[in-house]
């Protein structure tokens, strides 16, 4: 709180429609007042009378969902005023103004929507929206065939839908992201005959699949029959990373070495991608392998590492394996001098973000037919493939 500059309670109106001409959306009453309060020389009586009043002489609108709107005879009277009100006064106030923006910003980009289904459960959808349109729209597919034991079956009910619910729409991206079943033949899990018939369907249905980890090794092997290999010790750390196709989209703004963690008990076999024309290896490691391979035109992308994962997710499994009494390495390049008391770094989030957005915006958004239904497993332009 500052030093208190307004005398009265009209400069105390005139603030308050200082402040309502200049939000980017109409605020509700907890927001108005602390927008307000913002001298110490206005009484919080005086400023709740001075916004009843603005509301009675039509200054003001309070809208359905209880927030206040200023009206055209409100916006004709504050910029009148608005010179009356002390400089600093304005300052603050302007400053205040500009985080609520940018935080109401923040909230129309991103948004949520639950919607009943008829069984009585819950569907999320996630969006991301520009000024003009939705730049991204999520739904969450779980596999039916599989009872999870980690995620409750009335949590991924709720949230999820399963893929007999979406096969009949066309999407322009999916994840299939990583299971801990690696050591297993694919062949003997149980919901392998719906994922391949998942994998199947994206290249009609998808326009660009983002296969993660385990689910890079499940795609590469069902479309190309790239087998895994098992390690003697288990891969995990933070490891470098060099660009092998340095023009591809996909790692555009990456620097010649980056970081990025990965966390499995096998490997592809690297000979067989390397020697199969329909693959590129984009990106690659001395110690953790190939990280990135994509088919032609990236509809099909394959990571065979952690992108994706936040600083305390590898500390988890450490932690996790060794209390299993499993003899599992420390994360290398992970931990502050590899020392795990000392807590873990993050030194791959900046290069993390680049490559997901890279993905969504030139794999996904700006090649995604405009009509959905246009979308099949066929040649199509490309800006920036190599």
């Amino acid at each position: 709180m500052e030093v208190g500059f307004i005398r009265d309670k009209l400069e105390i109106k005139f603030l308050i429609l200082y402040i309502a001409a200049r939000l980017s959306e109409p605020a509700d009453g907890a927001a108005m007042q602390d927008l307000t309060m913002c001298d110490d020389g206005i009484d919080y009586f005086d400023y709740a009378e001075c916004l009843n009043d603005l509301v009675k002489t039509e200054h003001l609108r309070l809208t359905e969902d209880g927030r206040y709107l200023i009206t055209e005879k409100g916006k004709r009277n504050s910029a009148i005023c608005e010179s009356s009100l002390p400089y600093s006064v304005r300052q603050r106030s302007d400053r205040n103004i500009a985080a609520y923006n940018k935080a109401a910003l923040r909230r129309a980009q991103v948004q949520s929507h639950v919607t009943e289904r008829e069984n009585g459960t819950f569907t999320v959808t996630l969006a991301l929206r520009d000024d003009v349109d939705s730049l991204m729209h999520l739904e969450l597919m779980m596999v039916s065939s599989h009872r999870s034991k980690n995620t409750p079956q009335e949590h991924l009910l709720n949230f999820y839908k399963t893929f007999d619910e979406l096969k009949d729409r066309k999407f322009d991206g999916m994840v299939i992201t990583g299971a801990p079943v690696e050591r297993m033949a694919f062949e003997d899990i149980d919901y392998w005959s719906e994922l391949t018939e998942l994998m199947d369907w994206s290249k009609t249905h998808v326009y660009s699949t983002l296969h993660i980890c385990w689910a890079a090794q499940a795609g590469l092997y069902h479309h190309f029959g790239i087998r895994k290999v098992l390690l003697e010790q288990k891969l995990s750390g933070v490891f470098a990373h060099e660009v092998v196709r340095k023009s591809n989209m996909l790692f555009r703004g990456c620097d010649d070495l980056f970081f990025l963690p990965h966390s499995r008990h096998t490997i592809i076999d690297e000979k067989a991608v390397r020697s199969d024309s329909r693959l590129k290896v984009l990106a690659q490691s001395d110690k953790a392998g190939i990280f990135a391979v994509a088919t032609d035109k990236g509809r099909q992308i394959f990571f065979t590492g952690h992108a994706e994962y936040d600083l305390e997710t590898l500390d988890a499994e450490y932690r996790r394996d060794i209390k299993a009494g499993l003899p599992v390495p420390v994360p290398e390049n992970y931990y502050v001098n590899n020392d795990p008391t000392a807590g873990p770094r993050m030194t791959w989030r900046a290069h993390a973000h680049l490559i997901f957005a890279n993905w969504l915006n030139y794999f996904v958004y700006q090649e995604t037919p405009y009509d959905l239904q246009e979308i099949g497993y066929k040649p199509i332009r490309r800006c920036g493939w190599v």
